[in-house]
């Protein structure tokens, strides 16, 4: 299974670049269209509006580096037993949850810069 995570947040490095996500979207099984930890609404929108326009399932996905984070979003889906169910299943899936607070974003930089500390 092909799962693009967060494609258009545009504040984070690690995201997928516009055209090659363009050149490998007849592979892609799901993308994903909430991601808990994407601060600019438009970043989820415009996943949402991919995924509609090209027939792609939508997927969600907490992202949490936190316990209080996990279950933020995510997507019900109906139960299924193979590979092959699994993707069909996720065609039929309900994106469910919401964006986290912009603040976990300073959490975490607090446990990179304490976990750098330590190290010293």
């Amino acid at each position: 299974m092909v799962y693009v995570p967060h494609p258009f947040d545009s504040l984070r490095k690690s995201v997928i670049k516009r055209e090659a996500l363009m050149r490998i979207l007849d592979q892609v099984d799901a993308l994903e269209v909430l991601n808990a930890r994407v601060i600019k609404k438009q970043d989820n929108r415009a996943a949402v509006d991919l995924a509609v326009e090209r027939g792609i399932a939508q997927g969600a996905g907490s992202d949490a580096h936190h316990p209080y984070e996990v279950g933020r979003a995510y997507i019900d889906m109906p139960p299924f037993e193979t590979a092959k169910d699994f993707i069909a299943s996720i065609q039929q899936s309900k994106v469910l949850g919401h964006v986290s607070s912009p603040l976990v974003h300073f959490a975490s930089s607090y446990a990179r810069y304490k976990k750098k500390l330590s190290k010293r």
